[in-house]
C-alpha cells in the first residue's frame, strides 16, 4: 500500500555532506541542530505564553473563552506554524 504525504512547498531539501562540514560529523552535527531547534520551540512557546497571558483570567466562564476572538486568531497563528 502506497501513502502519499502532502509536501509543505516551502519544504527545503539539504544535503547531508554539507551539514557535517563544519563539524566532520554528521549525528555531532544533528545534534547542533537539535539544540537550535529546541531553543527556538522554547521562545516561540514563551512568545505564546506571553502573548496569552493578557487573556488570562481566573473567573471566565467557558462562553467567554470561546468568545475571544483576538484569542483564537494568536492560537490559530501558532498551530500553523511548522
Amino acid at each position: 500500500m502506497e501513502t502519499k504525504k502532502k509536501v509543505p512547498t516551502n519544504t527545503i531539501t539539504r544535503d547531508v555532506k554539507y551539514l557535517a562540514e563544519p563539524t566532520g560529523n554528521i549525528y555531532e552535527s544533528v545534534v547542533v541542530l537539535y539544540k537550535r531547534a529546541n531553543q527556538i520551540a522554547l521562545a516561540e512557546k514563551k512568545e505564546l505564553m506571553r502573548k496569552l497571558e493578557d487573556f488570562r483570567n481566573d473567573r471566565d466562564t467557558m462562553e467567554e473563552v470561546f468568545e475571544n476572538k483576538e484569542q483564537i486568531e494568536i492560537s490559530k497563528y501558532y498551530e500553523r506554524q511548522p
